[in-house]
């Protein structure tokens, strides 16, 4: 439910600084004992701990003393959550309440929108729609407004959203009943519409539909850059083109903003809408035959042009249209040099960038790639991958979007799991498939991890999907064990899966996060966890504490075990989507204590919103000897306002602080699975991150070792399209680590053949009475005073898996010592010398 922002910001100005700290962590004791005698705040607290039924009453007794729009508004919130009423008859009363007070309270915009969502909830559709007039009426140019607009924009549109003549209808609707009210809206339906034309028999009608959309917008930028682009990629008519885009440039100029979108939705949009109609501007112009006084311009709009890491834009279009102008005037190699700014930069749709590669394609001696042209070009020393998925076999044969590593065979080199097949390492030259050798065939999961359940030196397997299955190692094959095993089916699809030793008895333990139900949108379901022994598996989640805040389930993506805070036991953070809190079960001798919100790593709330967080890795990226944190977060930017971008947390003294942005890492409307590793041998780990959907691309940043990172994904050949699941491993034990990305395409395989840096390997051979496969495991790594951290990982990401031989980038070639770290204990297990290049085995 929508909260009451301004009533409810105001209230928290009345208090004092403890309040809101022990609010937002919901320590709700402490919360009540500072809230006093204000009845209003202590009505705050009860509504934030679930007990709606008494946040009504002490609204209502703080209305009685000081009526006001705000706290009638959150009263009815309170009254709308609760359960313990009638709703036609609740209703009723409320609408009676509104008569009563009109007049006599002033209601804003936000108590308006607070009340028709109260209504709404209580099923009062006449109600509701007679506050919606009133909310348009009163405040047109509000946000409010324009957002409840946008709920019926929406609600006519998603169920025919892959039907263009249908869109066409529903659109036409929205524009009879809807079109006058908002200008926005007026013009994104029109936007829509012609979207869906193109896509019909209609398509070659589109200058009817645009001139429509100019007529009904225009004082709106947005029609005219579309319609220079149709003009200039349709039928190149550079006049009619050029006039279309300059307008739209003086009503930029001019200081147009969109009514009713809020601020930092149009920090996305506007910075781009100008770069755009520059972009068409500039291109009808040398297609007019200005070409040099567009080449003039074009450098300055460049120069001026700047996304920031907040941004998801780039000038991607910009370089493209840069080197085709120059190669147009004869001069290929300043051409070569701005496609190759084009094609770093990448873009969201993948259509200027990949046109500048074609282009350096066709410019270049067959013998020489656009990317390798571009490095030497640029002087690139970073790292440098090959794509070998041919080893894997023919690309229309593979499939899979989750990847994890495992010696499955245990002959010392990483085999790959992809989807449901899995791929035996032949020495590291080549890869056999062995699904069916391996007992597989029956395998109906997505994805999994791997390790040793049964104590018997092999490893074993857990499937993501729906139904999870557990595959047990015997002689040699794999057998479905998942009834003998004691792991139960689930309500909905696993997405995330993990294997960990909580209670440290050399027992694997299972974590299962569920995703939501099938037909409910954002209704999670259960997620499950078991201890194990050497009688399977029990379930014990709710006995030990992993109950979610008010037993509410959420919609799980990602499991990713860790030691975060070096205490001896291994703790479990789970990804949670559909703008849901993220999960942190923090081991306190055996018991789940919920602490993602006290330690920073929830999400960010805004009005009940968090993020739609996929997957999230664990790395010491600052070498400080303390994990830090990657959250990839999906945010489509209609809902930034309420969307958690993706967080780069660092660890300080247990606590952590999101600094993504000052890092160098942009924002990206689709980030996925993200995973950490030294790509480059100069001991920092440097960050992999997938992006869903088509032509999304993944990303590669470098870290620079001052706590920043710089994209380098297209100049080390690390793009890889619509990725989900990524995983890294040394696969041919050459010191340089390796990527395994799957995608809806199926799996791409990376081959890290990068010059230069030092590394080590280390196969972790637990002591007796550990988990044979040495899951949670952590090695410290010391070298010249400086300290590097790697564990055994037992899933990461969203249900992905590194290798677990370790693998190390060492800042230096001199000798280094390195510590064993096992659950249940924080005093190293031994101490072992080593020099780089070399494999280190901790059994030996």
């Amino acid at each position: 439910m929508y909260l009451t922002a301004l009533a409810f910001s105001i209230l928290l100005m009345a208090a004092d600084n403890d309040f809101s700290t022990f609010l937002s962590i919901r320590d709700f004791d402490s919360a009540l004992e500072a809230a006093a005698d204000s009845d209003s705040l202590k009505a705050v607290v009860f509504r934030d701990a679930g007990n709606s039924s008494v946040a009504s009453m002490l609204f209502e007794r703080a209305f009685d003393e000081d009526p006001s729009a705000g706290l009638f508004a959150a009263m009815w919130e309170s009254v709308a959550s609760s359960t313990e009423h009638y709703p036609m008859l609740t209703a009723s009363f409320l609408r009676e309440q509104i008569l009563e007070l009109e007049g006599i309270l002033l209601f804003g915009a936000e108590d308006l929108l607070s009340l028709i969502e109260s209504s709404s909830v209580l099923e009062d559709s006449l109600l509701t729609d007679s506050l919606v007039q009133v909310l348009i009426e009163d405040f047109p140019l509000s946000f409010e407004a324009s957002e409840v607009i946008g709920w019926e924009f929406y609600d006519r549109l998603y169920p025919v959203w892959y039907d263009d003549s249908a869109s066409i209808v529903v659109l036409a609707e929205f524009l009879d009943d809807w079109g006058d009210r908002s200008d926005l809206w007026r013009s994104l339906a029109w936007q829509y519409t012609l979207s869906s034309v193109l896509e019909t028999a209609d398509s070659l009608n589109w200058e009817g539909y645009l001139n429509e959309w100019l007529e009904a917008c225009p004082e709106n930028p947005r029609v005219y850059l579309s319609g220079a682009a149709l003009y200039i990629d349709r039928d190149s008519s550079w006049s009619e083109a050029l006039d279309l885009a300059q307008t739209g440039l003086n009503l930029v100029s001019e200081g147009w903003t969109p009514q009713g979108m809020p601020d930092e939705e149009w920090q996305l949009a506007g910075e781009a809408l100008e770069a755009g109609l520059q972009f068409r501007r500039l291109f009808a112009m040398a297609g007019s035959g200005r070409r040099q006084e567009a080449l003039g311009e074009l450098t300055a709009v460049i120069s001026d042009t700047d996304f920031n890491t907040d941004d998801y834009h780039t000038e991607a279009s910009l370089y493209w249209l840069y080197g085709k102008l120059n190669l147009e005037e004869g001069d290929s190699l300043e051409a070569l040099g701005s496609y190759a700014h084009a094609a770093a930069a990448g873009e969201v749709r993948n259509r200027w960038s990949s046109d500048a590669v074609t282009a350096m394609d066709s410019l270049l001696p067959p013998d020489i790639t656009p990317d390798r042209w571009a490095r030497e070009y640029s002087e690139y020393e970073g790292p440098v991958f090959t794509d070998v998925t041919h080893l894997l076999g023919p690309d229309s044969m593979l499939s899979g979007s989750r990847v994890s590593w495992c010696d499955w065979n245990s002959d010392g080199f990483p085999d790959l799991f992809t989807g449901r097949s899995l791929f035996q390492n032949m020495g590291g030259s080549s890869f056999m498939d062995v699904t069916s050798e391996a007992g597989l065939d029956s395998c109906r999961g997505n994805g999994g991890v791997w390790g040793d359940i049964n104590r018997d030196g092999q490893p074993d397997l857990v499937t993501s999907g729906n139904p999870v299955q557990v595959f047990v190692s015997r002689n040699g094959t794999l057998e479905d064990a998942t009834e003998s095993t004691g792991v139960n089916s689930t309500e909905s699809s696993v997405e995330g899966v993990a294997l960990l030793d909580w209670n440290a008895d050399g027992w694997l333990d299972l974590y299962l996060a569920s995703y939501e139900r099938a037909g409910g949108r954002g209704s999670g379901t259960g997620d499950a966890f078991y201890l194990g022994s050497e009688n399977g598996f029990t379930e014990a989640g709710d006995s030990i504490g992993m109950v979610p805040f008010l037993g509410e389930h959420l919609c799980g993506r990602g499991v990713s075990p860790c030691d975060f805070d070096l205490d001896g036991d291994i703790d479990i953070f789970v990804s949670n989507y559909r703008l849901q809190e993220n999960f942190l079960w923090e081991n306190k001798e055996g018991t789940a204590v919920s602490s993602a919100l006290r330690r920073g790593i929830a999400g960010v709330e805004v009005d009940g919103w968090w993020g739609h967080t996929i997957g999230s890795a664990w790395g010491d990226f600052d070498n400080d000897g303390d994990w830090d944190l990657f959250s990839a977060n999906l945010a489509h930017p209609r809902y930034i306002t309420l969307s958690d971008r993706s967080m780069l947390y660092e660890q300080r003294d247990g606590y952590f602080t999101d600094i993504r942005s000052n890092a160098g890492i942009r924002f990206e409307e689709t980030h996925s699975n993200p995973l950490w590793g030294d790509f480059n041998n100069d001991g920092w780990l440097d960050l992999f991150v997938t992006s869903i959907y088509s032509d999304r691309r993944s990303f590669l940043y470098l870290n620079q070792g001052d706590g920043t990172f710089e994209d380098v994904t297209w100049l080390a050949g690390a793009r890889v399209l619509n990725g989900w699941g990524a995983a890294a491993a040394d696969y041919n034990l050459d010191g340089r680590l390796d990527l395994a990305v799957g995608s809806g395409d199926g799996p791409t395989l990376l081959e890290n053949v990068s010059t230069g840096g030092n590394w080590t390997l280390v196969n972790v051979d637990p002591p007796e009475g550990v988990n044979p496969s040495g899951t949670g495991c952590i090695i410290i790594l010391e070298q010249q005073g400086v300290t590097l951290m790697r564990q055994v990982e037992g899933g990461s990401g969203t249900t992905s898996q590194n290798g677990g031989l370790l693998h190390f980038g060492l800042p230096s070639d001199r000798p280094f010592t390195l510590k064993l770290y096992i659950p249940g204990d924080t005093t190293p297990q031994l101490e072992i010398n080593g020099l780089p290049g070399s494999i280190i085995s901790t059994g030996n």
